[in-house]
């Protein structure tokens, strides 16, 4: 679990400490401000008291990258002169800046405290910041004077000083390992799940109490840009961290465990405006590292996971495919592979040339799967082929909307499909609109339009050969 430090020794601080932790806020008297979270936070409550805690944005939105790595479990430390003087657990994290306007009003700045988490098994300390810094290896200049959130090694680190009793929070829920989600069963929202089962409720990645197997979540209206191939059923997962280079903790940690040991996952999905669906059960077969822009727009190091589809928990039931495939000797951290349109252009010939020499090896799912880590960089050289632009030269209309990287909206496709022996290989594939799309896969003249892509690609590959020249 992480730690973060938050000073509370300006007057703002000092009075907030007391307003709403020492003396827990009354739910009841908020009621009309807490929105979709007035549910989850009555749950936590004692005799409808919570206390509540709060940060601004920041200059420029300095903290609000720091507030996203928390998690539910997380200690916080509150400092001032010269002493961490308190600490408690988190057991909520939400964003509400009416509520932290009613509770709190303005700083100086003309902020908030909105980015928000209520604390239980508040602790009193006087542990001097030299014992801290020790802890920590921190300069001996450091007075912990912003909001700041450790990383794993230093959090472990703080949390051996604190002798803090447990802060686990066992749930009471609905169902239970007893009763366990069926396949295809849906639930509203996350909250829905949390209440039936227990565990994390926001991140991307939980085990429920009680039970051993791993849940992943994929939102198509959220952040994660996940994959599903439609003529392998092999799902492209990113991995978890919406800020920053990703790392193998956390929810990373765990596909990687699962990935490692070959453990069932249960895969849930949320398709537009719909609700989750236990999907179906996956194996973690493979991860990769690429480089893209994450949630503030900045170009850093995310994983892909590679899920395949398997028809239960029970590995009797697997092909025999999955059962025999090795556990890849992957390192810790991978090497970040180019990923500019540009320069995957300039290259197009040595890079579509490596795709068709190389072997095609099978793991199979639902249906068999040609080297599918290498999906992602070939559907890349595929993008960069079209220049964003739909291959198909009959092409009726692309969407006018864009994808939230704000790209004109692509689907790469299989010309031949690869359960049909086709390649996964940029000669192979084309880069089309939602329509044509459409047309190809279930139109009247679908063999026909099969033909002009392959027609389509060949000639697109020989301008790019002859520019190279």
């Amino acid at each position: 679990m992480a730690v973060a430090i938050q000073p509370a020794g300006n007057e703002f601080g000092r009075k907030h400490y007391v307003d709403t932790i020492e003396n827990p806020v009354e739910l009841e008297n908020y009621r009309k401000f807490l929105g979709l979270d007035s549910e989850d936070l009555f749950s936590i409550s004692t005799q409808g008291k919570l206390a509540l805690w709060g940060v601004t944005p920041g200059t420029n939105g300095v903290n609000i990258s720091k507030y996203q790595k928390l998690e539910t479990g997380d200690t916080v430390l509150f400092t001032r002169k010269g002493f961490v003087f308190s600490s408690g657990t988190i057991t909520h994290l939400f964003h509400n800046k009416d509520l932290a306007q009613a509770l709190w009003n303005f700083d100086s700045k003309n902020q908030t405290w909105e980015y928000m988490y209520a604390l239980d098994a508040i602790q009193k300390h006087e542990i001097p910041y030299q014992v801290l810094r020790d802890a920590i290896g921190s300069d001996e200049g450091d007075n912990f004077m912003g909001f700041r959130v450790l990383d794993g090694e230093k959090s472990d680190s703080a949390l051996e000083i604190l002798n803090r009793e447990d802060t686990h929070y066992p749930r009471i829920t609905e169902r239970g390992p007893n009763d366990p989600p069926r396949i295809g069963e849906r639930f509203k929202n996350r909250h829905a799940i949390w209440k039936a089962y227990g565990g994390q409720k926001f991140q991307g990645a939980a085990i429920f109490p009680g039970e051993k197997y791993l849940n992943i979540f994929s939102d198509s209206d959220g952040p994660y840009p996940d994959f599903i191939n439609q003529d392998t059923g092999v799902i492209e997962y990113r991995g978890q961290g919406l800020v920053g280079r990703q790392h193998l903790k956390r929810g990373n940690k765990l596909l990687e465990d699962a990935r490692l040991s070959k453990e069932p996952v249960r895969f849930w999905y949320k398709p537009p405006k719909g609700e989750w669906c236990f999907n179906n059960w996956v194996v973690v077969a493979d991860r990769t590292t690429i480089t893209e822009s994450d949630t503030v727009d900045k170009k850093t190091s995310r994983f892909i996971w590679f899920l395949v589809p398997v028809d239960s928990q029970d590995p009797k039931t697997w092909k025999k495919e999955i059962i025999s495939a090795p556990v890849l000797d992957l390192p810790i951290e991978e090497s970040v592979p180019i990923s500019n349109y540009e320069k995957l252009l300039e290259d197009y010939a040595t890079l579509s040339k490596s795709f068709n020499e190389e072997s095609a090896s099978v793991i199979s799912g639902n249906k068999p799967v040609r080297r599918y880590k290498r999906s992602k960089d070939a559907r890349d050289l595929v993008i960069a082929r079209s220049q964003f632009n739909c291959e198909y030269d009959k092409c009726t209309g692309m969407p006018p909307d864009f994808d939230a990287q704000g790209k004109p909206i692509l689907q790469v496709d299989h010309i031949k499909p690869l359960s049909e022996g086709g390649s996964d290989s940029p000669s192979n594939m084309i880069a089309i609109c939602p329509n044509c799309h459409v047309a190809k896969t279930i139109g009247l003249n679908r063999a026909r339009t099969a033909k002009e892509f392959l027609k389509i690609v060949s000639e697109k590959e020989k301008q790019l050969l002859n520019l190279k020249k």
